[in-house]
């Protein structure tokens, strides 16, 4: 710790200076700590210490969500302005040492025999985004936070988003009852307060992709698709906690209420999340995306 202290000491001193210091000759500042679990309000705690568990790997159950939201714990281990000159920054005037995180890059690594058991996935691509995919998929997302010197933020940012999403549902081995994993690796870019770009390293998490492999069957299609209903009368117990739909928490087949209101069976994104016979992952009614990711 004294060493990444002391570079990162002469690494400020010699942009301070003058110098044209890339931001790869400058030792790591910016950190990935790992994905935070939110609490019950779907608020992260950035103080640190017992109040934050993080995860090892997330859940996808694309038959409920179609989106992995993180909540990347990101450190600024640059030190402050002051302890390097000796002298505050001027009155009203932000530390240089301040970073704002801009985006995320996001790359994902698949097994390359998914996408040649996957036709119509490679078809949706190219329908969607005018290019094949080609392995690893790479994209960028935003994520934007501050960060003071020597301290933790939390940036929230769609780690898979919906366009991408969707077409994981597209998958043959997803929509035959199969779970498979993909590794996310991902880097925070941003700059700090002074104008220097600053990136983290590459932080890697596994997410599971499944079809309903989160979703309990506990109620008759009726209940589940009327769960607040007067005869009904379900409490969020009863459904389950969540903060994504279909991210890491069990819930209930009554999400499926929740989700599509004033539904019945025969409605696509319905069976799909109650698992009715002859169900498909890919649905006419989802949201049409055509943003390049």
């Amino acid at each position: 710790m004294n060493y990444i202290k002391i570079s990162l000491a002469l690494a400020m001193g010699a942009l301070m200076a003058g110098s044209c210091a890339d931001v790869n000759d400058i030792p790591a500042a910016l950190r990935i700590s790992g994905q935070v679990v939110p609490d019950d309000s779907c608020v992260v705690k950035t103080s640190g210490g017992a109040q934050q568990e993080f995860k090892s790997r997330g859940t996808l159950d694309l038959a409920v969500g179609s989106t992995y939201m993180g909540y990347l714990m990101v450190e600024n281990a640059f030190p402050q302005f002051e302890s390097i000159t000796g002298a505050q920054p001027e009155q009203g005037l932000v530390d240089p040492s301040t970073i704002y995180t801009n985006h995320l890059d996001i790359t994902i690594r698949m097994n390359e025999g998914l996408l040649a058991a996957s036709a119509e996935f490679v078809t949706k691509y190219g329908e969607l985004f005018g290019v094949a995919p080609t392995l690893p998929l790479a994209y960028q997302v935003p994520g934007a936070t501050s960060i003071p010197a020597t301290s933790g933020g939390a940036v929230l940012a769609p780690l898979i988003p919906n366009n991408i999403g969707l077409l994981f549902r597209e998958l043959s081995q997803v929509q035959d009852g199969d779970s498979i994993e993909v590794i996310l690796e991902i880097k925070v870019v941003g700059q700090r307060q002074d104008g220097l770009k600053v990136q983290s390293g590459v932080f890697s998490f596994p997410i599971t992709l499944c079809n309903r492999c989160l979703v309990q069957d506990r109620y008759e299609v009726g209940v589940a698709l009327d769960p607040f209903a007067e005869e009904n009368k379900l409490t969020e117990q009863d459904i389950g906690t969540f903060c994504e739909p279909g991210q890491d928490d069990h819930v209930t087949n009554a999400i499926c209420g929740v989700l599509f209101p004033n539904q019945v069976p025969g409605f696509c994104p319905v069976d799909r999340c109650l698992g009715l016979a002859g169900a498909t992952l890919p649905c006419t009614e989802d949201p049409q995306v055509f943003e390049v990711p």
